[in-house]
């Protein structure tokens, strides 16, 4: 019994990564406080917002930003006064060029100071012809602020480098508390040179035990070259990550997951180690082709039949043009999978910017990405493999065991749940289906959006209003299509608040269908899976339901006590219909007939006049039973069911003498308001933060333009679904 719960525990585990994040390793990350050149920007306010909003992601600033006031157009030529945020004196004068001063004025951003080079980067605005900018105005002037010795500067009165001495002192002592080299030579009054500093950074940034923070101004280009340095210099290359998960498929269906153990191998040692390390696919060093489809995108003129492009990353291996892959799709968890389908790549198109051009030689190898063309029912999420293994796998004896790697996918892409539905209408029938095959390419390269198709209309739903317009947009703009558009309604969910079952046991189901008498009784339980309380203000991600056979029916039904359901799916037809019987149910609520999330419900006896037999001839009846099992343990027990709503946090930029209005008004929307941070200088703005039922700010923005007078601003971002 303890080892049907164990395993029941695990099941419960997995369903929950499956809905919710797919098997891949965490990964480091940068941090860029972008729009520097806007009017109210603070590098120091964003940092505060990091730690506040991300407690564990320990900010380390390796920049700060610079700053000139009055005219700009010959900053390189005499190096006007410069300035730091947060550090700025009452004077403004300017400076000879070997002198670098700090201003008091809210000046225009213009670059950085490197802290581990010790270096000032500026970025002029430079002089346009035809609005295009020439190559060497665009080009930074870098500026050395110390001489070989990092804390000796070239000119002891520059109040930058004075600065930017005291803020790499401190970029040092945060380092020490989370990397025991730079803790060494802190504590013994070392100061680590350039090198030292950034593999310091390096070694804490791939541990995620910190998150260097840069400073740019990406619409005018400036920042961005530090930013590609850092992204080299700190992020891990393919090497330096662990394999990705592999599952393996056979016709019987998912049967397990293969982990990749794969030690990482440190570039010095990969010519002389990886011939006689145990390498697997998916590392990069792996001879095997692999490959994910990350993206999907019709473009028109590219390709054959409906232009479809597909984005594909490279994890071992090449592709190679004109080559056959075989293509492999996830199998929902459960089911058996696809079967694997062949297709020849028609063309591959190498990335730069806005342009695809050919790829030079036809061949892209392992850390690589591109587009390929002519594979034309590669969808997003697909494993690609060459088909070149078929031929010889083929020629294999009957007795041979297959290799496990010619039947293997990676874990795919997830798509978040839609959360808002519109109704779309088309005046002609000949227009409809011009609309559905449209909406079909659209869901394709998006798969977040969901299509479902009624006798009277075509309901589209998506993550939100904006997610919705943009689809009809791209409607009008790229298939000329104009359709009528209902009214928005939020997608609602239906869950337990406290463990639930069937009243008096085993509920029976005794019926008749013509001929047919269908009999059973099951006894299930039905309980909540969210760790909060119905009464408190949090929020839950959707997941889907999760079925349990558990041990005394799995007796009854002469199943093995430790297989999975996803197992028993696929080889009993009895435990299929058992738990289809359940999930199916489980899609109409009793509230609302919405959908029921969040919740396990576990199959705790079965019973049946004819015993196993009768339904092994009659699986239909077990499963009608189940259904009705089901329905009658929410009818009996409907107040403790709950509604579940999306809720969105929202962040609203108004004026000071506004800001009583609008927290009035999303309290009358059924807001809960976060914090307030009121602007303390005249004719500054307020920033109003606060979770909002998504129902209740659908058309918001133009209920805030009136509110303000059109000053005011908002953007939303989905939390999850809390309770009604």
């Amino acid at each position: 019994m303890a080892k049907a719960n164990s395993s029941s525990e695990d099941n419960i585990q997995k369903e929950n990564i499956a809905n919710n994040e797919l098997n891949h390793e965490p990964l480091p990350c940068l941090a860029l406080v972008n729009k520097m050149d806007k009017d109210g920007c603070h590098f120091g306010r964003a940092i505060h917002s990091l730690i506040e909003k991300l407690p564990d992601s320990n900010p380390i600033p390796i920049q700060i930003p610079l700053f000139v006031s009055g005219n700009t157009s010959s900053i390189i030529d005499s190096m006007a006064s410069l300035a730091i945020h947060d550090q700025l004196p009452s004077n403004i004068e300017a400076v000879s060029p070997k002198e670098l001063s700090i201003d008091t004025a809210n000046g225009e951003f213009i670059g950085v100071v490197d802290l581990i080079h010790m270096r000032a980067i500026i970025w002029a605005d430079g002089s346009s012809e035809g609005n295009r900018l020439d190559v060497d105005s665009c080009a930074p002037t870098v500026i050395h602020l110390t001489k070989a010795n990092p804390l000796k500067p070239v000119h002891e009165s520059c109040k930058v480098t004075q600065e930017a001495i005291n803020a790499r002192l401190e970029l040092i002592e945060s380092l020490a508390e989370v990397d025991t080299t730079t803790e060494e030579q802190y504590l013994n009054d070392q100061q680590p040179n350039n090198f030292e500093l950034c593999a310091a950074l390096r070694r804490t940034t791939l541990a995620q035990k910190a998150v260097p923070v840069m400073a740019a101004a990406a619409l005018k280009g400036k920042g961005l070259e530090p930013l590609l340095d850092s992204i080299a210099d700190f992020l891990p290359s393919p090497l330096d990550r662990k394999p990705p998960v592999l599952h393996q498929l056979n016709a019987h269906g998912p049967q397990e997951t293969l982990r990749n153990d794969t030690a990482n191998l440190q570039l010095g040692d990969m010519k002389s180690s990886h011939k006689s390390m145990n390498i697997s696919r998916g590392h990069p060093l792996h001879k095997s082709s692999l490959a994910l489809a990350f993206k999907v995108v019709h473009m028109k003129g590219r390709g054959s039949g409906d232009g479809r492009v597909v984005f594909a990353r490279v994890y071992s291996g090449n592709l190679k043009d004109r080559e056959q892959v075989k293509v492999i799709t996830p199998p929902p968890a459960g089911e058996v999978g696809a079967k694997e389908r062949i297709e020849r790549i028609g063309g591959m198109l190498e990335l730069a910017g806005g342009r695809f051009d050919n790829v030079e030689g036809g061949e892209v190898n392992s850390g690589e990405v591109c587009a390929l063309v002519g594979l034309k029912s590669v969808m997003t999420g697909d494993t690609l493999m060459l088909a070149t293994d078929t031929s010889s796998s083929q020629k294999q004896k009957k007795g041979d065991k297959k290799n496990v790697d010619d039947s293997v996918y990676l874990g795919g892409v997830a798509s978040p749940k839609p959360v808002v539905t519109v109704r779309l209408e088309s005046e002609t029938s000949q227009q409809e289906t011009r609309l559905l095959e449209a909406l079909k390419l659209l869901t394709t390269e998006d798969p977040s959006l969901l299509i479902e198709e009624t006798e009277s209309a075509i309901l589209l739903s998506g993550l939100g209003e904006l997610h919705i317009e943009i689809t009809l947009d791209r409607l009008y703009r790229e298939h000329g299509l104009q359709v009528t558009v209902g009214p928005p309604s939020v997608t609602y969910r239906e869950t337990v608040k406290t463990k639930i079952e069937t009243p008096g046991g085993l509920v029976k189901y005794d019926r008749m269908l013509g001929a047919t008498h269908l009999q059973a009784a099951v006894h299930l339980v039905i309980e909540p899976n969210h760790n909060c309380a119905a009464d408190d203000n949090s929020c839950v991600i959707l997941s889907d339901p999760v079925v349990i056979v558990g041990s005394k029916a799995r007796q009854f039904l002469g199943l093995n006590q430790d297989s999975s359901e996803e197992n028993l799916l696929v080889k009993s037809n009895v435990a299929r219909a058992l738990i289809q019987g359940c999930r199916g149910a489980l899609k109409r609520g009793i509230l609302k007939s919405t959908e029921m999330a969040n919740i396990i419900c576990r199959i705790e006896d079965v019973d049946a006049e004819g015993g196993i037999s009768a339904l092994i001839a009659l699986p239909g009846a077990l499963q009608a039973a189940a259904a009705n099992a089901v329905a009658v343990c929410l009818r009996e027990n409907t107040d403790s069911c709950s509604l579940l709503e999306p809720s969105v946090a929202i962040e609203i930029i108004v004026p000071n003498d506004m800001v009583g209005t609008v927290i009035s008004d999303l309290n009358h929307r059924r807001g809960t308001i976060g914090d307030v941070i009121v602007g303390e200088a005249a004719h500054s703005k307020s920033l109003i933060r606060g979770d909002v039922p998504l129902a209740e700010i659908l058309g918001y923005a133009n209920i805030l333009r009136s509110l303000t007078g059109g000053e005011g601003v908002f953007n939303s971002e989905y939390r999850g679904h809390s309770f009604c």
